[in-house]
């Protein structure tokens, strides 16, 4: 036995959650900030309640990218490699710069940043679950579940390139139009279906489900 490997896959999932900890508080404090200084998302009007719809997204994607993390390690124990130690610090960037680019001049560039926080999640889950499968003590899981393939993955790949493709189309438009409204409507239907998979993952790691 490897006790420098034992050591890792013991003490990995405290330094994951503390370092994730402060970025998460570090990007609602910059929301906080955001919302308190645009004061065109306290006007009565069609822009400001789309903006808002920003917010709320915004703020849900970082309630989602925290439980991603949580239930992993509260699932699963693995050695990480060090694209996995790493990956928290580009995600908290992604989410600063996602904060900053709320309201007028930016939803595109907004849709882009989001489709990669999903892009960059969506791969840090992948990763952990390659590396988790490895691992015995994890099999009482994986026994019932069949190896990802890139089909598993299809779906998440088609909203991720969708939201970028969008998000490019509106790099020229400074006002909300249609085709914002329809990818945001779509945004909240992808945030809120990880919420269910995850709360059903959950369950079945629990022997709820």
């Amino acid at each position: 036995m490897n006790p420098i490997r034992e050591r890792t896959k013991d003490q990995f999932p405290s330094v994951l959650l503390t370092l994730l900890s402060i970025v998460q508080a570090l990007a609602l404090g910059m929301l906080w900030t955001h919302i308190e200084e645009s004061p065109f998302l306290f006007e009565p009007s069609f822009s400001a309640a789309f903006y808002w719809s920003q917010a709320v997204v915004t703020f849900l994607s970082m309630l989602l990218i925290w439980l991603l993390y949580v239930n992993t390690v509260m699932r699963f124990r693995w050695v990480p490699g060090i694209v996995e130690s790493v990956l928290p610090f580009f995600i908290g960037l992604l989410e600063f710069v996602m904060v900053a680019t709320m309201g007028p001049d930016l939803i595109g560039l907004w849709f882009v940043l989001f489709a990669a926080i999903c892009a960059i999640a969506s791969y840090s889950a992948h990763q952990t679950f390659v590396r988790a499968r490895l691992e015995e003590e994890n099999q009482t899981f994986f026994q019932n579940v069949a190896p990802a393939t890139y089909r598993d993955y299809l779906p998440s790949i088609i909203l991720v390139v969708t939201f970028a493709f969008a998000g490019l189309l509106l790099l020229q438009s400074d006002h909300p139009n249609v085709l914002a409204v329809i990818m945001m409507a779509g945004a909240y239907a992808f945030v809120i279906s990880q919420f269910i998979t995850s709360a059903k993952w959950w369950q079945s790691s629990l022997g709820e489900g």
